[in-house]
């Protein structure tokens, strides 16, 4: 199964959940991760996994496992040869070591299963290397006859149609060989409740998590950090038998570093010119047209080949009338990195590419307009 969703959507923590509701049942938790830095590594996360095992597999049970299949588990974890003092099956020809490898490590993994019911958690597979993927592909066809479940998480916006997990994904589902959960953001009333179980909210504070809810757009992660940034910043603190947060503070003022790096993370992963596009939808606003971003940036035949790699990365989202930012909050991260005088320029920019849309409709955009170009310090054209 494969589970995604936004970064701080929840998905490692859900299956955090399923590994402890397996190991306080008797069963076994193996947990492998993917990283950044070891996307060339090949079998990273079947590693940390299976070291994770032997770290608490006595000697004894190791040894009653056949030696041609610890040897091919001794390839990617070489302390377990010399713990069992196992020697190097003989050499074959590429093919055949992969499929030997392969062969193996299922055995091995059949095997610690007929001990126990095992889930295998491979978190952040969109940093999966190649050869981690072939093997799960290989493994797919073998576990409905074990009692194994493999759950992988990874991040929606990571994985576009051309990643080699899609690719997988693209193989396994429709075959039936694998099940797909994606985690939206949590609605008003999953915020409001998520907000009783930290803080206790009484039902009077429910202007409180309707605001939590408007700043966050239901992100778990999103609301947790804001709430902890609120309470050390003194804005939120207990009072009597319920919460109290300090009249007229700005929420948005208080959106943790952690939050923002999370978003800052993902647009370092866009190109220049895609960076250049969401800097001038930040300053159109939350909602902007293509029309206007056209007439502004000036590059109308790329424009749709950029507007792609931002829908692809689901930093900004397709609607009927239009595109806007996927979270309020990418928006604003975008808008805060601007220096002033940049600032000064997209919006006289997108003031003047108004102008001209908008032309034949002047007077429905005025106020938009005026406020344009009062960011652009052009005072005389936001009075007129």
């Amino acid at each position: 199964a494969v589970i995604d969703g936004e970064a701080g959507a929840g998905k490692t923590r859900l299956v955090q959940e399923l590994a402890s509701y397996v190991t306080g049942r008797g069963g076994l938790a193996l947990i492998g991760s993917c990283h950044a830095t070891s996307e060339g590594l090949p079998y990273q996360p079947l590693i940390e996994a299976l070291r994770n095992y032997l770290s608490q597999a006595s000697v004894e049970r190791l040894r009653q496992l056949p030696s041609l299949w610890l040897a091919e588990v001794a390839k990617l974890i070489p302390e377990l040869g010399e713990l069992l003092d196992i020697s190097p099956n003989p050499p074959l020809s590429p093919d055949q070591e992969k499929n030997r490898l392969f062969t193996g490590l299922t055995e091995f993994i059949g095997s610690i299963s007929q001990d126990k019911p095992m889930l295998l958690f491979l978190d952040d597979l969109h940093w999966v290397d190649r050869a981690t993927l072939r093997y799960l592909s290989y493994l797919a066809h073998y576990i409905p006859q074990e009692r194994i479940l493999v759950v992988g998480t990874y991040r929606t916006e990571e994985v576009d149609e051309g990643h080699s997990l899609a690719e997988l994904i693209g193989q396994l589902y429709p075959k039936g060989l694998m099940a797909r959960l994606t985690l939206k953001g949590l609605a008003k009333e999953e915020v409001a409740n998520l907000l009783k179980g930290m803080l206790g909210l009484k039902a009077k504070e429910e202007e409180f998590s309707q605001r939590i809810f408007k700043e966050t757009e239901g992100n778990p992660f999103f609301v947790v950090e804001l709430v902890k940034s609120l309470i050390e910043g003194g804005v939120l603190y207990p009072e009597g038998e319920g919460w109290h947060i300090l009249s007229g503070e700005i929420i948005a003022d208080y959106v943790p570093a952690t939050v923002r790096e999370v978003i800052r993370a993902r647009l370092r992963r866009v190109s220049q010119r895609g960076r250049e596009l969401l800097s001038l939808a930040a300053v159109a606003g939350r909602e902007f047209d293509l029309e206007v971003l056209s007439a502004a940036d000036g590059y109308e035949e790329e424009l749709l080949e950029i507007m792609d790699e931002l829908l692809q990365a689901h930093l900004v989202l397709e609607r009927d009338q239009g595109y806007e930012f996927g979270h309020e909050l990418i928006r604003q991260v975008v808008y805060e990195g601007l220096s002033s005088a940049k600032r000064r320029n997209l919006h006289l920019r997108i003031g003047r590419a108004m102008e001209s849309v908008y032309a034949q409709q002047i007077d429905e955009v005025a106020g938009e307009l005026a406020q344009h170009f009062y960011q652009a310090e052009r005072w005389q054209k936001a009075l007129d």
